[in-house]
């Protein structure tokens, strides 16, 4: 009698005990499948998690960033071919002194992503872009909301963003046209609709399909797609601190003639 209750006693503890073990195994594995380093971890169920410091990876050269022919309207290729008079190499960047970054103009988004390393930061209502260049700062909101009329600022873009099942798709206008879309001297207008597809490939890849479409400089769409690999984190960085000078005077000087 007494061996028959000591064996159910043992029987009743071994069963919890043995329960949870099985439950900390499952969720150890649970947890080294999803978590922080699976790019299936997002701010929602099934959202690749895009956070974190990223720099541009592919090779090539600084100055054809997008593109070294893009499909230019004549007017603008007129304004490209200003901004590189007397280069001889398609890889050279364009004219300094023509160049709006040199004037303290901010770069606008897509230069900036390209230039130096950024950090997306990611929740339900936003998503963030946060540059070192300039300490830019991008804003994609994903609450619903649709493009606003009349968008009073231009240098950045007003950006929404949605899911495409594993693809965070980033749709911007409301761009005014004055900063080069790369350094190359290629322009944009402020008809410029960017519409940008980032897919998290790898925990250390980020792969971004940008497609312009701009009726008033682009005789038809183009796409290009680019790679980003993790970077250090974004520093401090103030552009115009380090042209006063020009500066001080780009208002006797901008637009250039």
């Amino acid at each position: 009698m007494q061996g028959s209750m000591t064996r159910r006693l043992a029987n009743l503890i071994r069963t919890p005990i043995l329960a949870g073990s099985a439950w900390l195994l499952t969720s150890a594995v649970a947890f080294a499948q999803t978590g922080p380093t699976n790019p299936v971890m997002g701010p929602g169920p099934g959202h690749p998690d895009l956070s974190g410091y990223w720099t541009f990876t592919d090779g090539g050269a600084a100055g054809t960033i997008f593109s070294e022919n893009p499909p230019l309207t004549a007017e603008a290729a007129a304004i490209r071919a200003r901004n590189r008079a007397g280069l001889t190499s398609p890889t050279d960047q364009g004219l300094d002194e023509l160049d709006p970054a040199t004037w303290c103009y901010p770069i606008g988004p897509m230069r900036s992503m390209v230039l130096r390393q950024f950090e997306i930061v990611q929740s339900p209502a936003k998503t963030l872009i946060l540059t070192e260049w300039d300490s830019l700062v991008r804003y994609i909101y994903t609450d619903g909301r649709q493009h606003p009329d009349g968008w009073p600022f231009g240098w950045m873009g007003h950006s929404i963003g949605r899911w495409d099942g594993d693809t965070f798709v980033v749709d911007t206008i409301g761009l005014n046209g004055v900063p080069w879309l790369d350094f190359s001297g290629t322009p944009y207008s402020d008809e410029l609709h960017i519409v940008e597809r980032y897919r998290r490939l790898a925990p250390d890849r980020l792969e971004i399909q940008f497609r312009f479409e701009d009726p008033k400089y682009y005789s038809r769409p183009w796409e290009v797609t680019k790679t980003f690999r993790p970077a250090p984190e974004i520093l401090e960085h103030v552009t115009c601190e380090e042209h006063l000078e020009m500066g001080k005077y780009r208002e006797a000087h901008w637009p250039p003639g």
